[in-house]
């Protein structure tokens, strides 16, 4: 998991970015059209007195506004506002195709067996900060997070031999109470293990003391 989380990071230029807002910018470059008014009724195909075209201005102009201080170094001095969207597509564009599989593994976290309830939560919440980073639309709510950790955690429920009783206490608890409550079922697990082995050691033992006499 930790390997998956930090081969995408490297593809981040700027933490602080609003991947979300790059089909917006898309869209501010394709259809960027000012009214007359606002440019004091000249119109977006006519040029400023360096020949810049006044629509592509507008559009840079607005996907300035939208950048973090990282990227925004690295396009500020760009003439167009085309050339601003083709930088920031090259520099982001691969996080962005990757949203589809780190959804995917969010919904189909499956830990390998052992892993202790509180690493699965972590897992969880690396998962979704991670999502949300990319696409804050498409942050898997904390209801799903709540859903995904008790199928995650079903080996240590079915050790408890209360799984049924517990999944129905957790339905209606917010993510932190029921994990909380998983945290408890695993002690109690954990618990249960070292008295049933301790009491094999003591009846081994004293099986030894019976033979002797």
């Amino acid at each position: 998991m930790v390997q998956y989380r930090d081969s995408y990071k490297r593809d981040m230029a700027d933490p602080q970015t609003d991947w979300a807002q790059l089909p917006r910018l898309a869209c501010v470059v394709r259809d960027a059209a000012p009214t007359r008014r606002a440019l004091g009724r000249r119109l977006p195909g006519d040029r400023d007195g360096c020949g810049r075209s006044l629509g592509s201005m507008l559009a840079k102009g607005i996907i300035l506004k939208l950048c973090a201080p990282g990227p925004l170094r690295l396009i500020i001095s760009l003439t167009s506002a085309s050339a601003c969207w083709e930088t920031l597509k090259d520099m982001y564009g691969p996080s962005l195709r990757r949203l589809p599989d780190m959804l995917e593994a969010f919904m189909s976290y499956a830990p390998p067996a052992g892993k202790r309830v509180l690493d699965m939560a972590t897992d969880l919440n690396h998962l979704q900060q991670d999502i949300e980073e990319v696409c804050p639309e498409e942050r898997p709510t904390d209801l799903m997070k709540k859903v995904v950790l008790v199928r995650a955690a079903g080996e240590v429920l079915r050790e408890t031999k209360m799984e049924d009783v517990v999944r129905f206490r957790v339905k209606d608890l917010v993510f932190e109470e029921a994990f909380q409550d998983l945290m408890i079922c695993e002690g109690e697990m954990e618990d249960h293990k070292k008295a049933v082995s301790l009491r094999g050691k003591n009846r081994g033992g004293q099986k030894k003391g019976n033979g002797r006499k």
